[in-house]
């Protein structure tokens, strides 16, 4: 039979949305991890209900109102208020809006691979693979995750207008191209540097400008940009007042330099994934491997297109280098797997350069077969490795399983354990933690909680103070000691207590009310 063309120009979209939604349909019923989400999503509701637009995007992420705030997402809070209004704090609408912004992100990499750089068959059998890749599951199964999807919609749709703008020297694309860069901006840093990608594509790959004044057009073109980037620095310079060394930024950059072979290794050889991947944990094998495999492709590859290669890897790196920059000289650097979910783009683009994807005769069946084979493994890595989070618990008890030396997982896992009622368990997770780093913060603040539930209250009041010791910025501790307090009847000292969470935290509402109840008490 026949296809009409309609039909057969929207079935490669047809196929990447019922194939993506058959393998991540299981995460509609998952609820939340309690890394971050439960932060963005319960405790937040409130404030984005009551915030509104201009508030969402003059406040960094968490609403903390913290001098050591940095990260600014405001378009990742308009996308959770949306899902809130839909339906509260039901995980279900999260992750079904997470599901959306995946498939998207796979159908606009088909689209601009078949458009601009490969052949149809090839440009679906790539965008199969970002669908089914098992390391950016994170970003469809994680809520938080969305973050990096939303960006890459965002980013994709913009350098797809930027070059319907080369190719058609239409203004109206350009504009339009803009408005998506100015969205990708509001939803993560990342985005700035897109004007590169697109210069590069420019000198690199695209056809030139025929007018003569192509000089004064990329003039105009990077003043617009620079605008652009200028209108977000001030809404983010406005919204946040970060505590944080320019140089300890970049010092962070450079020790975590070695991070590019782990990602290249979880992207090449995806069989040493993890939901909370530390520097500790993590091996190096995987990525030397996939550099001589890649090197070894090279090798045998005619013709190679440097050019296309070369693009590619700018956009691989300058997408990833980024997220090794740390705003938190206390906290340890994790490999977080969501954060290739833009940067594969430039890896695929490069892949498909190789032998033996150049190579393939797609009308071939031998090559059908070893396709599908590609794609049938990546899917069942990645519908085993998404059941991990399904809920806390589980989410939990894997990133101990994988990173067993990150005191902060042993923390969070003893926090689980704790939600559930099972303090035996929760003290031994807790324990760990402090043996694997002792200055690790909120493991005294919780066992403060632990000892309160017991009646210790001495025990309870030298755990808080610890606790500040090692984090005196951490407004819930003050509160849990003001809190405290109030049971052993020392209301001056209580209030000193809230009153100091409260100008930690403003929005720290428990801090306020009690300030408001003991105010009558205090003299």
């Amino acid at each position: 039979m026949k296809l009409s063309p309609l039909f057969k120009n929207f079935l490669p979209y047809l196929i990447l949305v019922v194939f993506g939604f058959l393998l991540y349909y299981q995460t509609l019923s998952f609820s939340l991890v309690y890394l971050d989400d439960n932060k963005l999503i319960i405790d937040n509701q409130a404030t984005l209900h009551e915030a509104g637009l201009f508030k969402i995007f003059t406040s960094d992420v968490f609403f903390s109102g913290s001098a050591n705030s940095f990260y600014y997402r405001p378009l990742l809070n308009v996308s959770f208020l949306i899902d809130e209004l839909g339906g509260g704090t039901l995980p279900f609408f999260f992750h079904f809006t997470n599901l959306i912004w995946h498939l998207l992100a796979a159908s606009l990499i088909f689209l601009i691979f078949k458009k601009y750089f490969l052949a149809e068959k090839i440009a679906l059998f790539l965008a199969l693979i970002f669908l089914a890749h098992p390391a950016l599951s994170q970003a469809v199964a994680w809520i938080p995750g969305r973050n990096d999807s939303l960006l890459t919609v965002f980013i994709l749709a913009s350098f797809g207008l930027f070059l319907n703008f080369l190719k058609t020297d239409r203004i109206i694309y350009f504009w339009w191209h803009l408005v998506f860069f100015i969205l990708a901006l509001f939803v993560k840093e990342t985005a700035v540097f897109l004007p590169v990608v697109c210069l590069a594509y420019y000198y690199l790959l695209a056809d030139k400008f025929t007018p003569d004044n192509k000089k004064a057009n990329f003039l105009i073109i990077s003043a617009t940009w620079f605008s652009s980037i200028l209108i977000w620095y001030l809404f983010r310079k406005v919204s946040l007042s970060p505590n944080i060394s320019l140089s300890y930024l970049l010092i962070s950059g450079l020790q975590n330099l070695p991070a590019i072979l782990v990602y290249l290794g979880k992207v090449i050889f995806p069989f040493n994934l993890s939901v909370y991947p530390i520097v500790a944990d993590s091996t190096y094998w995987w990525g030397l491997l996939s550099v001589l495999s890649i090197t070894a492709a090279l090798y045998f590859t005619p013709k190679v297109n440097w050019r296309r290669l070369a693009f590619g890897l700018l956009w691989f790196l300058i997408f990833l280098l980024p997220s090794f920059l740390s705003p938190d000289p206390v906290s340890t650097w994790s490999f977080f797997e969501h954060r290739l979910y833009l940067p594969i783009i430039g890896l695929l683009l490069c892949i498909a350069e190789l032998y033996p994807l150049k190579n393939l005769k797609w009308l071939d069946k031998k090559s059908r077969v070893i396709a599908l084979a590609i794609i049938l493994l990546l899917t069942s890595l990645t519908f085993w490795h998404i059941r991990y989070f399904s809920d806390r618990l589980t989410f939990w008890t894997e990133a101990a399983r994988t990173s067993p030396n990150s005191a902060f997982v042993q923390n969070n896992l003893g926090a689980m354990y704790h939600l559930e009622d099972n303090l035996n368990q929760a003290q031994e997770h807790y324990s760990k933690a402090l043996q694997l780093d002792p200055s690790q913060r909120l493991v005294h603040n919780n066992l403060g909680l632990i000892a309160v539930s017991q009646k210790k209250y001495s025990e309870a009041e030298r755990e808080y103070q610890q606790e500040l010791i090692i984090n005196p910025y951490y407004d819930n501790a003050w509160v849990n000691l003001g809190l405290l307090y109030i049971k052993l009847k020392r209301f001056p000292e209580a209030s000193a207590c809230f009153q100091q969470a409260y100008q930690l935290n403003p929005n720290n509402a428990q801090a306020y009310d009690n300030l408001l109840i003991l105010s009558s008490k205090v003299e």
